[in-house]
C-alpha cells in the first residue's frame, strides 16, 4: 500500500523552463529536477510528454531553468503553469533576459542555462540528464513545492479570480438607454459611446439624457 502523503514530504523546488518554440519561446513550471553530481555540474529533469515544452526539449537538446523565488508574481505561475505554449506566448508579458539565446526570468533566485546528454522514456514522463552550461546565482530564497502546496493556494485563487472577472466584464454587452422615454439604442453602429450630435429617435432628447447599462 502507498500513502501518497508520504510521497509529499519529499522536497522540490519550482522552476520555469525556457525553451526555443519554432521563432519564439515556450515553457512550463516544473518541480521534478534533481542535481546529480557537482563536479561536471549536471542535473536530471523529468518532463511529462504531454507538454509541448518536453517535446521542444527533446527537438532542441537544450533548456533554461528559472529557479522560482519565495516571492514571485503569483501571475508568473499561473502564466507558466496553467497555459500551454501551443495557444499562449507565455513570455510575451513576462519580464525576461535571455541566456544562451534562452529565455529566463529576469526575477529569479537563480538562472541555469542546461544541454542534454542522455534521455529515457518512462510510461508518462521522459528523464532527460543534463549537463549545466551556465549558472548565475540570483537574490532570494528558492520558493519550494512544500511552501507553494500549503501557503499559496489564496494567491493562486486570487489571480484565476482576476481572469475569470476580466473574462466576464469582456463578456458584457452595454446599451443606452435614454433616461425620458426608455428607448434602448443598442449598438446598431458600432461606437464605444453616443456621439455628440445624437438624439432619441423617439423623444428627441441629446445623448445627455441617456446612461449606458449592461445588456440583460
Amino acid at each position: 500500500m502507498t500513502d501518497m502523503q508520504a510521497l509529499l514530504k519529499l522536497t522540490y523546488g519550482l522552476y520555469v523552463v525556457g525553451v526555443k518554440n519554432g521563432d519564439g519561446f515556450g515553457g512550463c513550471v516544473v518541480d521534478a529536477v534533481m542535481q546529480t553530481t557537482v563536479s561536471p555540474c549536471t542535473l536530471v529533469l523529468c518532463s511529462s510528454k504531454t507538454s509541448l515544452t518536453c517535446q521542444r526539449i527533446g527537438e532542441n537538446g537544450e533548456f533554461t531553468l528559472s529557479v522560482l523565488p519565495v516571492d514571485a508574481d503569483p501571475a508568473v505561475i499561473a502564466r507558466f503553469g496553467f497555459q500551454s505554449a501551443r495557444t499562449a506566448d507565455k513570455w510575451a508579458d513576462t519580464p525576461h533576459d535571455l541566456m544562451g539565446g534562452l529565455p529566463v526570468l529576469k526575477k529569479a533566485a537563480a538562472r541555469l542555462r542546461c544541454r542534454v546528454t542522455e534521455s529515457k522514456e518512462l510510461s508518462t514522463h521522459v528523464l532527460y540528464f543534463c549537463d549545466v552550461e551556465e549558472a548565475e546565482n540570483g537574490d532570494g530564497k528558492a520558493l519550494s513545492y512544500t511552501d507553494y502546496r500549503d501557503n499559496w493556494k489564496d494567491k493562486m485563487s486570487a489571480v484565476s479570480l482576476n481572469k475569470e472577472e476580466k473574462k466576464m466584464e469582456e463578456k458584457k454587452e452595454y446599451v443606452y438607454v435614454c433616461k425620458i422615454c426608455n428607448y434602448e439604442y443598442d449598438g446598431e453602429i458600432p461606437f464605444e459611446e453616443l456621439p455628440d450630435d445624437y438624439v432619441c429617435p423617439i423623444c428627441g432628447v441629446g445623448k445627455e439624457e441617456f446612461e449606458k447599462v449592461e445588456k440583460k
